[in-house]
C-alpha cells in the first residue's frame, strides 16, 4: 500500500532524518520507536506533508501505485498529533471544528452532522456543553480522544498516529487502542509512533528502532525484545519486563481481540 525509500530531512546541510525506507501494508501496524530526537515525528510529518519551511526534503514515495504527494488528506491520509491543540484551531469553537470535519468526509445534512457532533460526544462521557468551548477551554485528554474519534470515523486509508496516548491516563489509553484496533480490522494501515511499549506491543506488526535519524533496527516487537543488540533495544528489553508485569490483563485481552 504504501512504500518510501531514502527519506531524507535536511536543515542547514544537517541530516536530521537520513536514508529511511519503509513498506506498510494494508490493515497492518508499522510503529517508530526511538528516545526523543530520534526523527521519528519528522518522518511522520514527512509522509503528512506537513513539514516545516525551513526543511528540506527528499522522499520517494508511493501510495497505492500513485505518488504520495497525490493523496487527499483525511480520505488517503489522516494523523492524531501529539498535541491535540495542534489538531484545533482555538479561534474557533470544538463544536464547529467537529462539525466541519464530518461534513468534509460525509455528504450528511447539517441537521445529521449536529446529531453524530452530539453523539460524538456522549461517546465519551463528557458534557454536550463542550461543543460551545474553544480548544484552550478543553483538558488535552478530552482533546486527544476527540481527536481520535474524528480520525477513526474518516477510516483513512493510512492513519499517522504520533504518540496518541501521551496525553490521557491508563483506562483511556486502553480504549484508544481498541479504537485503533477496530480501524485495524477495517484495513485502515497504522503508522505509530509511541515510547508506550505497552501501545506497541498490542498494536504493532513490525517495529523500526531509530535513533539520530536513522534506523538502528527492525523487526517484530518479540524479535527486538528477545535479542537485543543495541542500547535501544536493550533498554527495550528492560522497560518491557517491567510494563507487561503491570499490564499483563490488557495485553492478554488485546491479544484475544487481534487473534
Amino acid at each position: 500500500m504504501l512504500s518510501v525509500q531514502n527519506l531524507d530531512v535536511v536543515c542547514c546541510n544537517a541530516h536530521l532524518v537520513q536514508d529511511v525506507s519503509l513498506k506498510l501494508a494494508k490493515g497492518k501496524c508499522l510503529c517508530l520507536l526511538g528516545p526523543s530526537g530520534s526523527g521519528k515525528s519528522l518522518v511522520a510529518k514527512s509522509i503528512m506533508g506537513l513539514l516545516d519551511t525551513d526543511l528540506h526534503l527528499n522522499i520517494r514515495a508511493i501510495l497505492n501505485g500513485k505518488p504520495l504527494s497525490k493523496a487527499k488528506l483525511g480520505r488517503d491520509l489522516s494523523m492524531i498529533f501529539q498535541d491535540p491543540l495542534l489538531a484545533f484551531n482555538n479561534y474557533y469553537k470544538i463544536g464547529t471544528q467537529i462539525e466541519e470535519t464530518i461534513a468534509a468526509i460525509s455528504k450528511l445534512s447539517r441537521p445529521k452532522i449536529k446529531h453524530l457532533a452530539r453523539d460524538i460526544v456522549h461517546q465519551l462521557d463528557a458534557p454536550v456543553e463542550i461543543l460551545k468551548q474553544f480548544p484552550s477551554e478543553i483538558s488535552p485528554s478530552l482533546l486527544q480522544q476527540l481527536m481520535v474519534k474524528l480520525a477513526v470515523m474518516m477510516e483513512p486509508r493510512i492513519l499517522v498516529a504520533d504518540d496518541p496516548t501521551s496525553s490521557v491516563n491508563s483506562v483511556i489509553r486502553d480504549e484508544i487502542v481498541e479504537e485503533l484496533i477496530r480501524l485495524k480490522n477495517k484495513n485502515t494501515s497504522i503508522i505509530l509512533i509511541t515510547h508506550d511499549l505497552i501501545v506497541a506491543k498490542a498494536l504493532a506488526d513490525e517495529i523500526l528502532v531509530m535513533d539520530k535519524g536513522k534506523v538502528i533496527n527492525s523487526g517484530s516487537y518479540e524479535d527486538l525484545v528477545a535479542a537485543p543488540c543495541l542500547d535501544y533495544t536493550a533498554l527495550l528489553k528492560h522497560q518491557s519486563d517491567l510494563l507487561v508485569c503491570n499490564d499483563i490483563n490488557i495485553l492478554a485481552k488485546f491479544s484475544r481481540e487481534t487473534a
